[in-house]
């Protein structure tokens, strides 16, 4: 499995390090606005906003990357260099998943970092917003806010977000092997990638409508204080994690059924079905 994470790294290296050269250069940017001119606080705000749109840029580019990649081998048969070493379908299939699960991680860890460190930077440099800051905290903490909570929403929100993600790139991995599997020398074969991907999304939305959202519960349960304010609407206010998890555990377990689904049913696929 090393070995497998090992090639499809290097195998997406070259865009990951234009995206990051990108960041780079925005955060440069950033801090020019911050420091050296900064009588005119226009450069850093518009830096910071193009920092929030690279960061959402990157989470679609780990997607599409996938899938994208994935595809590519199929179609032109490079697969054929993965699929015969001596691995099984399932490990290999499971190392592209896996791959675009933990670059997912890194990169939320790399522009989350950066994040809070551009948040200090402008904390530090504006001081009377962290007076503001700290007064509308000390507020929030009578009404029963604490930041314990909101980190420990934050974290299962990631959480919820990286499975939702992992399950739409999922999704899309089985809605391509099927299309090379039922299409495969036909040139309209990306349209019905395209349906299949849009069928099995509609049957996967549909399932998770069949429970709570579980955001709704991350953001009800974390805040006490707003209990008097929602007594009507009969919503228990805890931050207790064994009243979070009936909420997340439906979706999480959708997430993860539709993942191993994709799995084992592009696996079968690759080995029974495509000819590589």
């Amino acid at each position: 499995m090393g070995k497998l994470l090992k090639y499809e790294f290097r195998k997406g290296l070259t865009g990951m390090l234009i995206m990051l050269g990108v960041t780079a250069a925005l955060e440069g940017y950033f801090l020019y606005g911050l420091y050296i001119n900064a009588e005119d606080g226009w450069h850093a705000a518009i830096a910071a906003m193009l920092l929030v749109f690279m960061t959402m840029a990157m989470s679609v580019f780990v997607l599409i990357r996938g899938v994208t990649s994935y595809s590519g081998e199929l179609k032109s048969r490079s697969a054929y260099l993965v699929f015969m070493t001596p691995h099984s379908t399932r490990k290999i299939v499971a190392s592209k998943f896996l791959y675009t699960f933990v670059l997912g991680l890194l990169m939320a860890a790399i522009y989350g970092a950066l994040g809070l460190m551009d948040i200090g930077l402008l904390l530090h440099e504006f001081g009377e917003l962290e007076e503001v800051l700290s007064t509308i905290n000390d507020a929030m903490a009578q009404l029963g806010f604490h930041l314990e909570q909101y980190i420990f929403a934050a974290i299962l929100g990631l959480l919820m977000v990286m499975l939702y993600a992992l399950s739409f790139c999922a999704a899309a991995y089985l809605a391509v092997t099927i299309s090379h599997t039922l299409f495969r020398d036909k040139s309209w074969r990306w349209l019905a990638a395209l349906g299949l991907f849009w069928l099995l999304m509609q049957g996967v939305s549909a399932v998770y409508g069949l429970f709570p959202s579980p955001f709704d519960a991350l953001v009800y349960q974390t805040a006490p204080g707003l209990a008097n304010v929602s007594a009507a609407y009969d919503i228990k206010l805890t931050p207790e994690l064994r009243d979070l998890l009936p909420a997340l555990a439906p979706h999480a377990l959708t997430s993860v059924c539709v993942i191993l689904a994709s799995l084992f049913g592009c696996a079968w696929m690759l080995e029974k079905k495509v000819s590589l």
